[in-house]
């Protein structure tokens, strides 16, 4: 009972953080138009170009936060142009930072330090097929049916229990 108990509870908490990042994600690039979205202080992004092969791949999900500094060879999140670029920092002078992709033969042009937006602390191997995903509506549709019935079946279960303990009652007498 405890078990089915943590279970649920943990099950809960999870759909209720992907739900959130979803919902959250969606209105930030979609209807907001921003380039990067940050719940809770951090950002998720799918590396859409093999600039940064072979350290991330086209489909990997980096997950980063804001940092208080950024040094040479930190993978950085930036945005330039309305869109999100993830390369590594090659030099850092003063506020102006220049970055170049692993994969590129040139730097990038430099930046100022206020257009990153952090620094990738994880990866995650082709999980960006599934995270692009979690941000569409009918997706996040499904999540919250699924959770209304899996607590609905938790909840036949738990009346089906206090019956049969009732039963064992009524037998014992």
């Amino acid at each position: 009972m405890k078990r089915r108990f943590v279970l649920k509870g943990i099950v809960t908490i999870l759909s209720v953080l992907v739900l959130y990042t979803g919902i959250y994600s969606y209105i930030e690039l979609s209807i907001m138009n921003k380039p990067v979205s940050m719940p809770l202080g951090i950002g998720t992004s799918v590396v859409m170009s093999g600039s940064m092969e072979p350290e991330l791949e086209v489909d990997d999900m980096i997950i980063y936060r804001k940092a208080k500094t950024y040094e040479v060879n930190d993978v950085a999140v930036f945005v330039e142009d309305g869109f999100a670029v993830v390369h590594r920092i090659v030099s850092v002078d003063g506020n102006t930072v220049i970055t170049k992709g692993d994969a590129n033969n040139v730097n990038d042009d430099p930046i100022e330090l206020s257009q990153i937006k952090g620094k990738v602390f994880a990866v995650i191997p082709g999980a960006g097929t599934y995270m692009r995903s979690v941000t569409l509506p009918l997706v996040i549709l499904v999540i919250v049916i699924g959770v209304i019935l899996i607590s609905n079946k938790d909840k036949s279960i738990e009346e089906e229990n206090k019956e049969l303990k009732e039963k064992i009652e009524k037998l014992k007498k």
